[in-house]
């Protein structure tokens, strides 16, 4: 069946949806493993920062469970290396590049889709998060949100997409993937919140993309800092990651499994 490009885009990304098991055992697994962090973090952070004049309990205690159910919304890209990496190793990326459709843009689009997917029953958590906890968020603050966590999970996919183009030259990259979630799990505001780290790395860390994808979501829903510098950098950090899987794979990836260099 000969599609328009558009249509096989809009096509594919459907079908992921589609396909999508919204209440089988991992859906509800998932939403499961949050509310026993959320209670955790309740518990522990009541414990440590009640009587605390420097470190505001609730504050904290709401950061992890929102940054707990972003991580979820976004969890779709941290699978992109791998599937790079077995799609070009196995010849299985052959097919795609027969097809008129770009083979980064539909994977990107049927990664995404899973990600909004989550993102319609996740944002109405967070917002039951912030009136469990009596901190209200504006529509303008939820809107941002949003727009954040997407840009978010671009920055991630991206990351993951450079790392599994890497498989050109590398046959296994999943140690470089490691390394990278582990660099995100401390230095993205999973460990410790970006704003608590100490010394020159609390700066520092700003100037990698590694807070974007979960830290500066967060600050965005709950309306910290300066939300649109927040966007503005997010997008810069696409540009830039863009630029290079674009390179990465066009220039290398496909030139080498189209003439064989």
């Amino acid at each position: 069946m000969n599609l328009p490009i558009n249509r096989g885009y809009l096509l594919g990304a459907w079908l992921e949806v589609k396909q999508r098991k919204w209440f089988s055992a991992d859906f509800f697994l998932s939403y499961a493993t949050i509310f026993l962090q959320s209670c955790l973090y309740f518990l522990v952070f009541q414990a440590v920062f009640l009587h605390s004049a420097k470190v505001d309990s609730k504050e904290v205690t709401i950061y992890y469970i929102v940054i707990s159910i972003v991580a979820q919304t976004v969890s779709s890209g941290l699978y992109v290396a791998y599937n790079h990496m077995e799609a070009i190793n196995s010849g299985g990326i052959i097919p795609y590049l027969l097809r008129p459709q770009s083979y980064p843009v539909a994977q990107y689009l049927g990664s995404l889709m899973q990600t909004v997917s989550h993102l319609l029953v996740n944002t109405a958590l967070i917002f039951l998060v912030s009136v469990l906890f009596g901190c209200v968020m504006r529509l303008g603050s939820v809107c941002l949100g949003v727009l954040s966590t997407l840009l978010g999970f671009t920055i991630l996919y991206l990351i993951q997409a450079v790392i599994g183009c890497c498989a050109l030259w590398f046959r296994d990259i999943t140690r470089f993937r490691d390394v990278v979630y582990t660099l995100l799990m401390m230095l993205g505001g999973r460990l410790i919140p970006s704003s608590m780290l100490f010394g020159g790395l609390k700066q520092a860390v700003y100037f990698t993309p590694l807070p974007y994808v979960y830290d500066v979501p967060v600050r965005v829903f709950l309306n910290q800092g300066a939300p649109l510098r927040f966007l503005g950098i997010q997008l810069l950090w696409i540009l830039l990651l863009g630029g290079a899987y674009w390179y990465l794979f066009h220039c290398h990836v496909r030139q080498n499994i189209e003439f064989g260099g």
